[in-house]
């Protein structure tokens, strides 16, 4: 019945996923107001802060997931993980101090860290962002 409704596999997929990046945004928005920040190294501190959080780590997990999918090939996967992208540059550039200019970079930092934590590597990512907003960007 789930595939007569959404059409496909792939699209039930791609639904579902853009749900829970909706569901994801809620909560950032709820820990992160809509302003800018004074600097991106701020911004990325509070991000990275708040990805890291036990309220945040099932979503960080499935992220991880759509990212492996989606460079491996998959169709869903890929459109979702796009779609995600877009809503992710959107929110940070409300909150950048550069607007959406500087959006991409902040965000190519924050995945990073984030690959970086799911690898055992999270010593690297507090050397360069700390708890108390400061960053070494």
């Amino acid at each position: 019945m789930l595939i007569y409704h959404f059409g496909s596999k792939d699209a039930l997929i791609v639904s579902l996923l853009e749900h829970l990046a909706a569901r994801m945004e809620v909560g950032l928005d709820a820990a992160l107001p809509a302003e800018r920040l004074e600097t991106e190294g701020a911004l990325i501190a509070r991000v990275m802060e708040q990805m890291r959080s036990k309220a945040f780590q099932p979503y960080t997990r499935v992220w991880l997931e759509i990212i492996a999918a989606a460079a491996q090939g998959n169709d869903a996967h890929l459109k979702a993980g796009r779609a995600i992208i877009d809503l992710y540059l959107n929110w940070l550039s409300v909150r950048h101090p550069e607007g959406a200019a500087g959006a991409a970079k902040a965000l190519t930092i924050i995945e990073g860290c984030l690959v970086m934590d799911a690898v055992g590597q999270e010593r690297l990512v507090d050397m360069l962002c700390d708890t108390d907003g400061r960053s070494e960007y």
